[in-house]
């Protein structure tokens, strides 16, 4: 099994940054140059290094194709696990955002709570 690297503040932040953005459904993506800004102005980053600009750069671009796959496969299960509790689409969002689902697991766990309960 491969090792995977630990996510630094800049990766968590860019992460969220992204995901909050593709939340709210503004049609216009963040650009690199914006993200490197705010990089910048919170985390006091000095990007003359072309190299450390480098590797932001990269970051960046990481930080974009985990959140687009995500992004994309939580679309895809949204319909799904609303089926698998008898809600709404809306409900799902808000237990999401909630953090009371992140996975197929953890919608099947809580299926079984509202079933022992007599809710579905």
């Amino acid at each position: 099994m491969a090792k995977r690297a630990r996510k630094t503040k800049y990766d968590r932040y860019l992460e969220t940054r992204l995901w909050n953005w593709k939340e709210k459904g503004c049609t216009n993506p963040l650009s690199s140059q914006q993200l490197m800004a705010e990089l910048r102005h919170y985390f006091g980053l000095k990007t003359s290094n072309r190299k450390f600009r480098s590797k932001l750069m990269k970051k960046i671009r990481r930080a974009r194709e985990r959140v687009s796959k995500r992004w994309n496969r939580w679309q895809k299960n949204r319909k799904l696990w609303a089926e698998m509790l008898g809600v709404d689409e809306k409900k799902i969002e808000k237990m999401l955002r909630e953090k009371l689902i992140n996975n197929k697991r953890d919608v099947e766990r809580l299926a079984r709570c509202l079933k022992i309960m007599g809710r579905i």
